[in-house]
């Protein structure tokens, strides 16, 4: 067990390949000069001992030196050893392993000859190209410890006893010197080999995480451009190719026709054949589609039984619409599914860019305003947007004018949607949501007054007055729960705007850990530098980052690297449909993998049913938002929620499963409160 123990240590591992490579690469241009260095000090010595002893004792030695050197010289001036085989770089290292000894026996040998012919002076100059030699060799070799130790055991024990027998003080303390120096070296190249190793396993490790990142990016980026069910360009894909093709057009006053498909008769179908169908119908569409549009098209599933299509080189308008006609004559053949037959048709609405908008939001709009209209007037028959239409979306203006001319102190209120921390049991905090009644208008869609108001640059007041009114409600908050507010891309890229709603913040009194702004994706790449630089700023101040509707937007890991945030919220999208779509169970549990590997929390929004619960609390997440637990709730209600889920939980705790969780605290009282008329489950604790 001894001996191999002590002849392991002096055999390369061909198990270790990034190791020997990166001993090899070391070494490589370290060995020629090592051995043109032994070669000089090989021809000095043999001219200085040419007068005592025959010149073929002596030279031979040095040349053979020279040969070696220039053998492995070309070694030197190759390329990284990444050309050469795993094979061959072991190969290379036992030679060097095997030479080493050799050479450190013939230095020995050869030097004693020299020793024993020579008198004071030129026995101290054979000590010296001694040391130097077998010292300067084992130091060449410093990153093969097992050839530099080969070297030194071959040479410094034999060199020292030699020394020591010739009984003379000056000699007995050279040994002990060369020694000494021999340990040392022998301690150092221990040293080396261990930084070596580690240096090569932590870029390993390194080389293995980028891997394994870029293998979660490319997932999440193919999970996230396409449609798991038909296969096609999702909603995100398509409007990334609608942006990119709006770019190049402009750029070459180039035109295209933007085109929105609906199926008609697809929930008929749904409802009688189940869901099964109608994802089979979906596919079957889809392939249709993809025969039938020709070249230059790109059709995409926007969502449900709605296609994008982009004609790139559109014809004039009444071939269009003889184009799309034929589409929807195409749907209207019979699909024969496994339940039955189905018969649908198509509806499609179209828009020319740019006459009918330069931008993609203006040019989707139009292009659905055309294919409602259609529905609603001539379904299964295309129609363009047209001058007509543009009349018609005059009338929405109404609600811009209304905005204006509201008194948005009175009109504006907030709402509160509950973040549960399912791990505890207890509320985490609540996401502000605006509200707007207009004693015209009546109850207004955020969706709608906060679009209008970004439009027509009436945001920041909106914003400012929303905000007080959700940190009034705060001031009767426990210090423990966060409140959740969503900003828009219009603030962030006005630095004045953003101090303004810091000021806000501290004229509260509200600790800016305790708030959360949530942003989107599409908003951040609307005017990115600047808006990552105001997030870099709001966060240096003490505010929290959501990223909201992840999953939904851009979904690239070197964008949520660059950002500054401290969590993702999962878009509901992926929740709806979460129990029987494996595909969106599994975007979610690739961005909660993504949460986990870049410390980021991760709140699910969406949640409504205790299966979608069970699903998301499977993946290991635990902050839940959704209609499961409550509805949006008025300030006063939203506290006493608050108070009750966070208090003392034995009461909660032993309430039956509820049969139905969503309620409307809007009318909360004393007996609302009471376990009898509480509609919420809490999770048994352990």
């Amino acid at each position: 067990m001894l001996i191999t123990k002590i002849v392991s240590q002096f055999q390369i591992r061909e198990d270790e390949p990034e190791i020997n490579r990166a001993r090899y690469d070391a070494i490589k241009r370290q060995l020629p000069v090592g051995y043109l260095l032994l070669t000089f000090a090989s021809f000095g010595m043999s001219f200085t001992h040419m007068h005592l002893l025959p010149a073929y004792t002596l030279f031979p030695v040095a040349f053979l030196f020279l040969i070696i050197a220039c053998v492995r010289a070309p070694e030197a001036f190759k390329n990284k050893g990444s050309i050469l085989t795993d094979k061959q770089i072991v190969s290379r290292l036992k030679l060097s392993v095997k030479l080493s000894p050799v050479i450190g026996l013939l230095v020995f040998c050869w030097s004693t000859y020299l020793f024993e012919a020579g008198d004071g002076g030129l026995r101290g100059l054979v000590l010296l190209f001694t040391g130097v030699t077998v010292v300067g060799g084992a130091m060449t070799l410093l990153a093969v410890p097992q050839a530099a130790k080969a070297m030194l055991l071959s040479n410094i024990p034999l060199t020292v006893i030699y020394l020591l027998i010739q009984q003379d003080p000056v000699y007995m303390a050279s040994a002990l010197n060369l020694a000494m120096v021999a340990g040392v070296l022998h301690l150092a190249i221990l040293s080396q080999d261990k930084s070596l190793t580690d240096i090569v396993r932590h870029q390993a490790a390194l080389l293995g995480q980028s891997k394994r990142l870029a293998h979660l990016n490319s997932k999440t980026m193919r999970l996230a451009n396409t449609d798991p069910l038909t296969k096609l360009p999702n909603r995100r894909s398509f409007f990334q190719t609608l942006d990119d093709t709006i770019e190049d057009y402009q750029e070459t006053n180039q035109e295209f026709v933007l085109a929105l498909l609906d199926l008609d008769g697809f929930k008929p179908v749904n409802d009688v054949f189940g869901h099964s169908a109608g994802d089979h119908l979906l596919k079957s569409t889809a392939r249709r589609l993809s025969k039938r549009i020709g070249e230059n098209v790109i059709v995409g599933r926007l969502g449900g039984d709605e296609f994008g299509l982009l004609f790139l080189k559109p014809d004039d308008d009444q071939t269009m619409l003889k184009r799309a006609a034929d589409i929807c004559n195409t749907l209207r053949e019979p699909f024969k599914l496994e339940e039955g037959t189905a018969n649908i048709g198509g509806t499609i609405g179209l828009a020319r860019f740019p006459r009918a908008g330069d931008a993609r939001s203006t040019l989707f709009d139009r292009a659905d305003y055309a294919l409602c209209y259609a529905k609603q007037h001539s379904k299964g028959v295309p129609i363009f947007f047209s001058e007509q239409h543009e009349d018609s979306i005059r009338d929405a203006l109404a609600l811009e004018k209304g905005l204006t001319e509201a008194n948005l102190e009175q009109e504006l209120y907030v709402e509160f949607q509950p973040i549960i921390d399912t791990s505890q049991n207890r509320v985490a905090g609540f996401e502000a949501l605006a509200r707007w009644y207009n004693p015209v208008l009546g109850q207004v869609s955020p969706v709608d007054f906060i679009t209008t108001a970004e439009q027509a640059g009436s945001i920041r007041v909106l914003t400012n007055i929303l905000l007080k009114r959700a940190l009034e409600s705060m001031q009767d908050w426990p210090e423990d729960i966060y409140m959740a507010f969503n900003l828009s891309a219009v603030l962030l890229s006005s630095p004045t705007c953003l101090q303004r709603l810091i000021s806000i913040v501290e004229e509260a009194g509200i600790a800016p850990s305790r708030i959360v702004f949530e942003i989107t994706e599409t908003m951040i790449m609307q005017d990115y530098d600047r808006v990552i630089e105001s997030l870099h700023y709001i966060r240096k101040q003490g505010f929290s980052l959501a990223l909201d509707d992840f999953g939904t937007g851009y979904s690239s890991l070197s964008y949520v690297q660059k950002m500054p945030i401290t969590r993702l919220k999962i878009d509901r999208a992926f929740i709806k449909d979460m129990a029987k779509k494996p595909a969106d169970r599994n975007i979610v549990r690739t961005i909660a993998d993504l949460c986990r590997n870049l410390n980021l929390d991760c709140v699910v929004e969406g949640v409504e049913t205790e299966r979608q619960l069970q699903l998301v609390t499977d993946l290991d997440l635990h902050y839940i938002q959704g209609y499961y637990f409550s509805r949006p709730l008025a300030p006063t209600a939203a506290l006493a929620f608050a108070q009750f889920m966070n208090s003392n939980t034995e009461t909660a705790d032993q309430l039956p499963p509820p049969r139905d969780i969503s309620f409307n605290w809007s009318g909360i009282n004393e007996n609302t409160l009471s376990p009898q008329n509480l509609h919420m489950k809490k999770q048994q604790k352990s």
